[in-house]
């Protein structure tokens, strides 16, 4: 999975459009970082009845990388943004995942943004 999720990411660098004038900059960004996956709720049916458990499967801290390609005019810019996130299954309900129970949380997203970038004028006191 993680292999194709790269391979997939690659790809989306190398589609992107070149700059259509002179003037364009395209621009290349990868981040990366610690991820803390919101808890997912649990329903199913078992026996012929149905049941929801709210909040039952908590998540350990992952980690995600993003890959964005972008193009600047001006004060414009467009760009094609990959991201995948993966976080392992700390607890569901009050069981431990400690050997006792596999999975994972993965979420794979591409996004198009639009920017419009504006002058400040406010100096920092960092």
């Amino acid at each position: 999975m993680k292999k194709s999720v790269l391979a997939f990411l690659l790809a989306a660098i190398c589609a992107a459009p070149s700059p259509a004038e002179a003037s364009t900059d395209s621009y290349l960004s990868i981040s990366g970082g610690m991820t803390m996956m919101g808890d997912s709720d649990l329903s199913g049916t078992l026996s012929g009845f149905s049941y929801t458990l709210q909040d039952a499967v908590k998540y350990e801290p992952g980690y995600a990388i993003n890959v964005a390609y972008g193009l600047r005019k001006n004060d414009f810019r467009l760009e094609l943004a990959a991201g995948y996130q993966a976080n392992d299954v700390d607890k569901i309900g009050s069981i431990e995942a400690n050997g006792v129970i596999k999975g994972d949380g993965d979420i794979l997203s591409v996004m198009y943004n639009g920017y419009y970038d504006m002058e400040c004028d406010v100096k920092s006191r960092i």
